[in-house]
């Protein structure tokens, strides 16, 4: 992918458009194949390994991988979640450089929080091969619950230890560089249904009023039309409106907010509330997809994420990544934003996390008749340390209510209207201890 002062028609111009949404993608290659559709990626998901020309040496498939002219096709699984998320690729790779070759098995794809690797087994050990980095836009992304992957072109190089086992096995006067593009990398692999969300549950202290039970996820955008000229009444002072969610997912919780139906100088409510507000006209709405959802079906204000991976780094800090987008709607001021895949990077010592996500908006500099932007951004900071309540077991520690603001980056999503540090909700989250 202004202040109050400027009109509405300039805060349209800082808002994005609509992009219709791939699942997933990934393939490797120095030239690009063409894009695999929905149909039979649904079927047979395939990697794609399109070479480039000049490249070091000669890569050629092994079956059951095919090669044409420099299109590369390996056959590819669901991904697993053991560390980080993983999708074995069917077939072989072999090199070759004059007469001598050497030939990589064991194939796989591996995600990390803003990159993948390929790996692969050369005499008896396994070593990185590949580097695969996210074009700017076309964001990595996994989600072992569903068993969706996309990897849209993303940029592909020898990674080191990839380049040292080429010298040494094709015997090569000096080491093929590891910064060379030799490709791009793209694999569809379209998720499956997921189970309907469990009932919102209760937090154990203090008191929490019974919610509605929460929606089953759906896959089908839904929107939602305000229920009256005044969609926010501030909130009933008493008992939190939220709870703790079931076991694998986090919760967005904007409830407990205030704010009023005008945009800007507020929080995530009153963005809520400028979305739906029927002054607007119809058309407006708040959607879910990809495992997302409202924690409360009756309620825009609150919204349920299934947790993809989770990983503990070397340093101590964690990686939370999430499934799910969030479309926000508004046609007569030209909003057609949406944020998916929020990853949380969590400090080593508990105390913050910053949320990094998936978002499509309009650059508030560029004119109002550019395409939308779509990019990777560090979009809210999380206090875990005012979190409303933690609990801690089986080495897992949950934050209740901490809450969030927004980031400069966050103002380029959400509009320049609201400031930064602005309060942007807050997220109930489970962390290892």
């Amino acid at each position: 992918m202004a202040s109050t002062a400027r009109p509405l028609l300039r805060r349209s111009r800082a808002l994005g458009r609509p992009v219709a949404a791939l699942v997933a993608v990934a393939s490797v290659a120095l030239l690009f194949g063409a894009p695999l559709d929905r149909a039979a990626a649904a079927t047979a998901p395939t990697t794609t390994l399109n070479l480039a020309a000049g490249a070091p040496a000669t890569f050629t498939a092994v079956a059951p991988a095919k090669k044409v002219k420099r299109v590369l096709t390996l056959g590819a699984s669901a991904p697993t979640a053991s560390g980080d998320a993983v999708v074995a690729l069917r077939g072989a790779l072999r090199v070759r450089s004059g007469r001598r070759s050497a030939t990589f098995t064991g194939l796989r794809l591996e995600f990390g929080l803003v990159s993948a690797s390929v790996t692969a087994t050369s005499g008896g050990k396994r070593l990185t091969l590949l580097a695969v980095k996210a074009r700017k836009g076309k964001p990595l992304r996994v989600d072992a619950r569903t068993g969706a992957v996309r990897v849209d072109q993303a940029s592909v190089t020898l990674a080191p230890a990839g380049a040292k086992a080429l010298k040494t096995a094709l015997r090569l006067r000096s080491t093929p560089s590891a910064k060379r593009a030799v490709g791009t990398l793209t694999l569809i692999i379209v998720g499956r249904a997921v189970a309907p969300a469990a009932p919102k549950l209760p937090v154990a202290a203090p008191v929490v009023a019974s919610p509605a039970p929460a929606a089953p996820a759906s896959t089908t955008p839904r929107s939602d039309t305000p229920p009256s000229a005044d969609p926010d009444p501030d909130p009933d002072p008493g008992p939190p409106c939220w709870g703790v969610p079931p076991a694998g997912f986090t919760d967005w919780i904007t409830c407990d907010e205030t704010g009023g139906a005008d945009f800007g100088f507020g929080n995530l409510r009153s963005w809520i509330n400028y979305i739906l507000s029927p002054n607007w006209g119809p058309g407006a709405s708040i959607a879910t997809t990809d495992g997302a959802d409202r924690v409360d079906a009756t309620s825009p204000y609150d919204y349920r994420l299934p947790v993809g991976t989770t990983k503990v780094n070397g340093d101590g800090t964690v990686t939370i990544a999430h499934a799910g987008r969030i479309a926000y709607t508004l046609p007569a001021h030209g909003v057609d934003n949406y944020v998916e895949d929020l990853t949380f990077t969590v400090a080593a010592d508990r105390s913050s996390a910053t949320v990094t996500l998936t978002a499509q908006y309009k650059d508030r500099n560029a004119p109002v008749d550019d395409p939308p932007v779509v990019g990777t951004l560090a979009a809210m900071t999380v206090d875990l340390t005012a979190a409303a309540s933690t609990s801690t077991s089986g080495g897992l520690t949950t934050y209740v209510h901490a809450p969030a603001k927004l980031t400069a980056d966050g103002q380029e999503i959400w509009g320049t209207s609201y400031d930064i540090g602005a309060p942007w909700g807050a997220f109930t989250i489970t962390v290892p201890a």
